[in-house]
């Protein structure tokens, strides 16, 4: 009889390539804000170390996508991996706010490589009222993936 070993949490969240979506999307903010931003690579280590933990925690062996996303999101949020080149102009403070909630419907919809347009799953108006309620208000990460799981988990092409 085989013995087959289940996927680790660590091997679960490596499927998604995060770190290439996440600089994906901060190109993107960084052209559409016209800014130089730059990502603190050691905070985004503790990001993913921390989600893993945040994984571990909610007790689930193999974590679906929207809990995947919610904790990515939170800890991207928390911790504040984008911050501005001095000479910046025009800056957006609620950036890491913005990018936390773009990465996590980046994360639901990777299997499709939607990632783009992936900010467009909810209306501008609810987008842009929970970048600024992830900015004000107390989250965590159980908080976020219920919120994933509310918004991504009936959409046709974000089955987790």
């Amino acid at each position: 009889m085989e013995s087959h070993k289940s996927a680790t949490i660590e091997e679960i969240i490596s499927v998604i390539d995060w770190k290439k979506i996440f600089y994906k999307i901060v190109v993107i903010y960084s052209k559409l804000f016209k800014c130089n931003m730059i990502t603190d690579t050691n905070i985004l280590d503790e990001v993913e170390a921390r989600a893993l933990k945040s994984l571990i925690l909610l007790g689930v062996a193999t974590p679906n996508k929207s809990k995947i996303a919610g904790c990515m999101s939170f800890w991207i949020r928390k911790l504040k991996p984008i911050s501005y080149l001095e000479d910046n102009k025009q800056k957006f403070l609620a950036i890491n706010e913005l990018v936390a909630l773009h990465m996590g419907f980046a994360i639901c919809c990777s299997e499709t490589n939607r990632f783009e347009d992936s900010s467009s799953i909810i209306s501008p108006r609810i987008f842009h009222d929970l970048v600024q309620s992830l900015r004000g208000n107390v989250y965590s990460p159980e908080s976020l993936t219920f919120i994933f799981e509310i918004i991504c988990d009936n959409l046709p092409y974000t089955k987790n």
